[in-house]
């Protein structure tokens, strides 16, 4: 291409990048939300550049918690590079960071739409468009502004990137330049891989576009055809082998047998994914055509039974589209190669069952297929196919499609202000859907970390009502119950958070914070006035709990607190040594013994366990003057030791920096 055309494909690329801008200007403002806490805010992996190394083969670092592992390290690194950047309290780096890839995104696609399509489709023809509706759609204010969707935005970023090397590869030129587009092309599919697993898809849309696009060159040179395509089809197989080597799992480990919990991935079997999943995929055509009731999560119905007559319809109309592209394949194959895409980009997510069956994020990939597919519409000439007709004259398509952004973009605007922070983005899920109850539950924690106990109730107990078998939402109501009784100091709700967590603990015998909950509750019965037997029931679930755990921190602090509240302070001392022994840099255990073992009248011990103290941690000043008076205060005095504690003591508070 000549410096000329390059000058004028400028201003097409320079509004994309403006407009994008523009429309997303206010996610610079957003936060963390929802998975980014524990992928990001919890998770200390993200907190040293020199961990970027091992994100290449340990999946548990994706995570503060293993069992959340996922293969995602380019994701992990570009998490790394905006905490040493910005920390976490400059939140508008991250984001930033999201948005450049967005805008990136937007320009590869004008460049790929401007090689499928025509060459007379001139600066502002339908790839302009096709590439600005995809920067402004409301469809991906959830990529843009949920960090965690990151991930999307690079796999898609790559994957388009990879195609549009892969296309100037076909295109021409020396031999040279052809073999340097293919390794570009390749290095950007692993890249892709790198971010998220959705793209493997790529080496099928190749295989697709070959297929359809250039079936009798691939028959008249298979060989060549083959060498531009086999080494993708192997840098696939070997990225699931070292997914299986480190992850322990080449694709997604779910349980396809349908037991369990329907609303968890693992516990739909296939075909009632498949169902479900066919409904899904009519809500993403609408939130596409028609982008209202957005929301973080959609309260899709799980279909259960196979006579479903929605499903059954949904799934003979994508049969009957199907058929449709199949009829159509050689009359227009670049509309058949795009609808294709989009079925091929939402496969995996579609057939493999996912603990959220809908998610907006999920779109972005497969969005760039129905673009392509309007191409392939638009287009004066389809491959030879000679189009009777344009569907609009150039300045009426040119007025409606400034329009359409227009009105898209404004829309994306009040979307992005949603994703401002966590209360909104889950009061705006629950006015959206109050049958979600993720939605509801979210929406309810974020209430009780505010505090406010009775409105985070509500939401709770609806969540609770629209999924009776989802044990979390039904700890959180107790818990409310719980903090609320705590507060106004009433036993009122204690029944009822005590036959919540009875339920759970039937279905969970060995989880060992429910017993902690329980004797929470029991203690509140008791100093409000209630049966004493509570007191003692509390204690045989403490006991029973610390049987379990012994070396749990948290279970044995809950005994030691239980018999100092009941005023048995020998026993409460003994257990705060234990804990003063599991974490011996914590010496609040440590004082609290000591000073329970005064309470107990045994100074002797007291000074036994503050010697220990000052053994492990000689410049406890306070340690020391309280040995000092420990010693004067014995049936028979020590003087010599305790002026020798007074010393350390004085020595310690007058020494500088102490």
């Amino acid at each position: 291409m000549s410096s000329a055309p390059r000058r004028r494909l400028l201003l097409p690329v320079v509004l994309i990048v403006l407009i994008s801008l523009a429309v997303y200007v206010g996610s610079l403002s957003g936060g963390f939300t929802y998975d980014d806490h524990h992928a990001i805010v919890q998770n200390p992996h993200l907190r040293e550049a020199s961990n970027i190394p091992a994100f290449f083969h340990r999946p548990d670092m994706f995570s503060v918690d293993p069992n959340n592992a996922m293969y995602r390290p380019l994701l992990l690194t570009t998490f790394a590079w905006d905490h040493h950047w910005h920390g976490l309290n400059a939140t508008w780096g991250w984001h930033l960071t999201s948005l450049f890839l967005h805008v990136l995104t937007a320009v590869v696609l004008f460049g790929v739409l401007r090689r499928l399509s025509e060459k007379g489709a001139g600066e502002f023809g339908w790839p302009f468009w096709g590439a600005l509706l995809f920067a402004v759609h409301p469809i991906h204010s959830e990529t843009v502004n949920y960090l965690s969707a990151r991930s999307s935005l690079l796999a898609t970023l790559c994957t388009l990137t990879a195609f549009y090397a892969y296309l100037r590869a076909r295109s021409g030129g020396a031999p040279a330049v052809r073999r340097g587009w293919l390794v570009a092309s390749a290095g950007a599919f692993v890249a892709g891989l790198l971010a998220k697993e959705i793209a493997i898809v790529f080496p099928a849309i190749l295989l697709v576009y070959e297929g359809l696009l250039h079936g009798a060159a691939v028959r008249r040179a298979p060989r060549a055809a083959a060498t531009r395509y086999v080494p993708f089809v192997f840098l696939g197989v070997l990225y699931l082998a070292w997914r299986k080597v480190v992850l322990g799992t080449a694709t997604v480990a779910v349980d396809l047998g349908g037991q369990g919990d329907p609303f968890s991935g693992g516990g739909r079997g296939f075909l009632p994914n498949l169902f479900t999943q066919a409904e899904v995929f009519f809500l993403y055509l609408r939130l596409l055509v028609w982008p209202a009731g957005l929301s973080v999560d959609h309260a899709v119905p799980i279909v259960e039974h196979m006579t479903d007559p929605l499903a059954w319809t949904a799934l003979v109309a994508i049969a009957t589209a199907v058929g449709a592209l199949i009829f159509w394949r050689h009359r227009r194959p670049l509309f058949v190669f795009g609808m294709i895409w989009f079925g091929v980009a939402l496969a995996p997510t579609s057939l493999i069952p996912l603990n959220v069956v809908a998610n907006e994020h999920r779109l972005y990939l497969p969005t760039v297929g129905l673009l392509i597919a309007a191409i392939g519409l638009s287009a004066r000439s389809d491959f030879g196919v000679r189009r009777r007709f344009e569907l609009l004259p150039r300045p009426a398509a040119t007025v409606l499609g400034s329009l359409v952004v227009a009105v898209l973009g404004v829309q994306t605007m009040r979307r992005t202000e949603d994703w401002r922070n966590e209360l909104r983005l889950w009061e705006r899920a629950v006015a959206t859907d109050a049958g979600s109850f993720r939605a509801q539950l979210n929406f309810g924690n974020t209430l009780a970390q505010r505090g406010d106990f009775d409105a985070a109730l509500e939401h709770y107990e609806a969540a609770l009502a629209i999924h009776p078998r989802y044990e979390p939402a039904r700890l959180n109501v107790a818990e409310s119950l719980l903090r609320l009784a705590e507060e106004s100091g009433q036993p009122a709700g204690l029944d009822q958070a005590e036959a919540h967590l009875r339920h759970v603990i039937r279905r969970r015998p060995h989880d060992r914070l429910i017993p902690l909950k329980l004797a929470r509750i029991l203690q509140q019965r008791y100093e409000l006035g209630a049966s004493p037997d509570d007191a003692e029931r509390e204690r045989e679930l403490l006991m029973a709990a610390l049987a379990a755990a012994p070396q749990d921190v948290a279970t044995l602090r809950s005994v030691a607190e239980h018999f100092e509240a009941h005023r048995d302070w020998s026993s409460a001392a003994r257990y705060f040594q234990a804990l003063r022994r599991l974490r011996p840099e914590a010496t609040v255990f440590a004082y609290r013994a000591a000073d329970l073992w005064i309470r107990a009248g045994e100074p002797e011990l007291a000074i036994a366990c503050l010697t220990r103290l000052v053994a492990d941690q000689p410049f406890e000043a306070y340690a020391h003057r309280q040995l000092a008076e420990l010693y004067l205060s014995l049936e028979t005095p020590r003087p010599d030791l305790a002026a020798r504690h007074t010393r350390f003591a004085d020595q310690l508070l007058a020494a500088p920096n102490r």
